[in-house]
């Protein structure tokens, strides 16, 4: 190319055609820092048209970016760019497979939960919010879901959660309140794709570990995440309580205490959409007897009468998993007595006549029979 009279710039030629993504799959392995980091740009773009991102894997970009990721472990800027590559790899169902395939993809993926002491703590969780959106298209799969358990990634994301650590060495870095809430998606995608895997994360999920992060999100969690973020917990939560050992674990950590004075109530000023989770999840708990003997108090039973009777029971969500738990609490006796004494049928019946939808005329009916039934 002539620049001028007399001067010319010599120029490298690059690869094109069916040489093209060999010859950037070489430059990540032997090209400089700065060359690595213009071609995993370019490949960021590239895979966005899904059908490259076959030739991609067969061209052997998930072996190159992942020897890219562990030379760059203390680089967050480089390792946020990489990991852009991956998401939209992750998000073809080739890329999901060659990631879950792949000997070390998802352990090497794990291990960047725990940067090293030095590590930028806002290009740590700038990079962190990737890699969760990331592990969501790995985990859209049963397969995916098992390998991330098998690799440890719920205790990983407990670890970096508001009682855990974030670096190898012990210092911790708060994860921001969108990342958290996208790692309890993650979480609830692992464990509700399948039984096995609902068991297989008990391990992970038990312990004081998990009991003490679930208890620090309890505390206030509108404060840390807002209601995204709570609607992320009472996800994982409700999958978690799938399993009757499961629910026992739940009610002995205090979690019905927690719905019953905390969420359900109308003080909470929690969305109709929250509280349609949190009485989901308090029918669930009241399978067991323990759950229903706490709810028996005669100040819970009076706020859930006031919070099925506020506007929030406008939802037929809210209605429908109200009216389940009245069902399971009225099977014990003293709250059955004391449900009676307050009128808690009429409750029940005139939101049934108000909303004619089949799921809430049949679920009023088994309530109010449970109300009248006698030994």
């Amino acid at each position: 190319q002539v620049l001028s009279a007399g001067t010319v710039m010599l120029q490298v030629p690059a690869a094109y055609g069916n040489w093209d993504l060999p010859g950037k799959v070489q430059r990540l392995k032997s090209g400089d820092d700065y060359e690595q980091l213009q071609v995993v740009k370019a490949l960021a773009e590239y895979f966005l048209v899904h059908e490259r991102v076959y030739e991609g894997i067969r061209a052997g970009c998930l072996p190159a970016l992942l020897r890219c990721l562990e030379a760059q472990s203390s680089n967050f800027d480089f390792i946020y760019e990489i990991l852009g590559v991956m998401h939209n790899m992750a998000l073809d169902a080739v890329g999901r497979t060659a990631m879950i395939g792949h000997q070390s993809a998802l352990a090497t993926l794990r291990n960047l939960l725990f940067p090293d002491e030095d590590s930028d703590p806002d290009q740590v969780t700038k990079a962190r919010s990737v890699l969760a959106r990331t592990m969501r298209n790995v985990c859209q799969i049963p397969e995916g879901c098992d390998a991330s358990l098998e690799n440890g990634f719920i205790e990983a994301i407990v670890l970096i959660g508001p009682v855990g650590v974030a670096t190898s060495a012990g210092t911790p870095i708060e994860p921001s309140a969108a990342a958290q809430t996208e790692w309890l998606r993650v979480i609830h995608l692992m464990i509700s794709k399948t039984e096995d895997a609902l068991r297989d994360s008990d391990a992970q999920l038990d312990g004081p570990l998990w009991l003490a992060a679930a208890a620090h999100w309890m505390q206030d969690p509108k404060v840390y995440g807002g209601e995204d973020y709570i609607c992320g917990l009472l996800d994982v939560l409700m999958s978690f309580s799938m399993l009757d050992n499961h629910r026992d674990k739940l009610v002995k950590a205090g979690f019905v205490e927690w719905l019953a004075d905390e969420a359900i109530p109308v003080k909470s000023g929690l969305s109709w959409k929250v509280v349609a989770k949190a009485w989901a999840l308090l029918a669930s708990l009241c399978i067991r007897n323990p759950a229903k003997a706490i709810m028996a108090e005669p100040a819970r039973l009076d706020n859930m009468k006031a919070a099925l009777e506020h506007k929030t029971a406008d939802s037929v969500l809210v209605i429908r998993h109200g009216f389940q738990a009245v069902l399971l609490i009225a099977e014990h006796p003293k709250a059955r007595e004391y449900m009676n004494s307050v009128n808690f049928g009429s409750v029940v019946n005139d939101l049934a006549t108000v909303r004619k939808d089949e799921f809430i005329t049949k679920a009023a009916q088994r309530a109010l029979a449970q109300l009248d039934w006698q030994p």
